[in-house]
């Protein structure tokens, strides 16, 4: 949550209504934790809900030799991101390695029986090495799969926050003014211990507190 004050007087459109703002703005930052992990580890079926829990099952993503994503189990092993697949197996033995989708031909026929092309002409490799790595000299990295799933999440967003930002595949900024003035006009939004209790429990990363006078949007938030 982030405070973002606007003059008194400024005005918040709301789809096709023109409403008074409130002195400040409550806008909500929300960014999808080990987002494209997440994805594989659904597709997969490999565990269940959450799967940013640590006791997950240990699982990178990697383009080419690289990974580009990896859960909390497999950051307990030392595996970082931008860490080979190699040493990632090193570091964690027991770790999925799930290759992005790839578009093209392999080079060798062998590589193309064990991943498997798709009805689309796609190939989804393995991960880690041997047969079935795809060839970067004669195919493309393709992100869909996680585009749609980003499409799935926003569409969540849309219902709840009309007025919605994204500023990436895995990451949005929500206004919601309107709804947290909304909240404070009702029964438990009036009262000053629900606020003030409100505002205990909440503790920014650099440890900042909220005030519950100046920050009531954010608490309703």
């Amino acid at each position: 949550l982030k405070r973002a004050p606007l003059p008194a007087a400024a005005r918040i459109r709301d789809g096709n209504r023109s409403v008074q703002a409130m002195p400040g703005r409550a806008i909500v930052h929300l960014d999808l934790d080990c987002f494209y992990a997440q994805v594989e580890q659904r597709r997969l079926g490999l565990g269940a809900p959450p799967w940013t829990s640590k006791e997950s099952l240990p699982l990178a993503v990697q383009q080419w030799d690289s990974l580009i994503a990896v859960n909390y189990a497999a950051r307990a092993s030392g595996v970082r991101r931008g860490m080979r697949a190699t040493e990632a197996s090193q570091a964690c033995p027991g770790i999925h390695l799930v290759h992005v989708e790839t578009l093209g031909t392999p080079q060798s026929a062998s590589s193309s029986s064990t991943a498997g092309a798709g009805a689309d002409g796609s190939v989804s490799g393995g991960g880690g090495s041997g047969e079935g790595e795809p060839d970067r000299r004669t195919q493309k990295a393709c992100l869909r799969r996680y585009r749609q799933a980003s499409e799935e999440v926003f569409a969540i967003f849309a219902r709840h926050a009309p007025r919605c930002e994204v500023a990436s595949i895995d990451e949005a900024y929500l206004d919601l003014t309107i709804e947290a003035g909304q909240c404070l006009k009702t029964e438990d939004g009036r009262c000053p211990e629900r606020l003030q209790a409100m505002a205990a429990g909440t503790v920014c990363a650099a440890g900042c507190r909220a005030d519950p006078s100046g920050d009531a949007l954010l608490l309703a938030a």
